[in-house]
């Protein structure tokens, strides 16, 4: 299993992405790598659930969404391809308030 896992077999990977000839495309993404398998991996997250940013958050109200933040059969799953493209959920709660400024 060692001998499986051994640097030879991850090394090609690394030094194609790193080369000037480097396969499109190629940075940005997620790889698993070992045994002589390679594949790109991509991320997949739930719809999640979005709660307000002027209310304390607290363990009995994540509870309460929890069926919510674990579904990827809703339909609303994506695949965040870059940091930017994950942070898009993120980013747009930060307008989710339940009280006027």
């Amino acid at each position: 299993m060692v001998q499986a896992f051994k640097p030879d077999y991850i090394a090609p990977l690394v030094l194609a992405l790193s080369s000037d000839k480097v396969p499109k495309p190629a940075t940005g993404n997620l790889y698993e790598v070992g045994s002589g398998w390679v594949a790109r991996t991509r991320w997949q997250r739930t719809g999640g659930h979005g709660f307000p940013i002027d209310v304390k958050l607290t363990p009995e109200e994540v509870k309460k969404q929890w069926a919510k933040i674990i579904n990827f059969d809703d339909g609303r799953a994506d695949n965040p391809e870059d940091s930017q493209d994950g942070l898009k959920s993120i980013m747009a709660n930060m307008a989710n308030k339940t009280k006027k400024v």
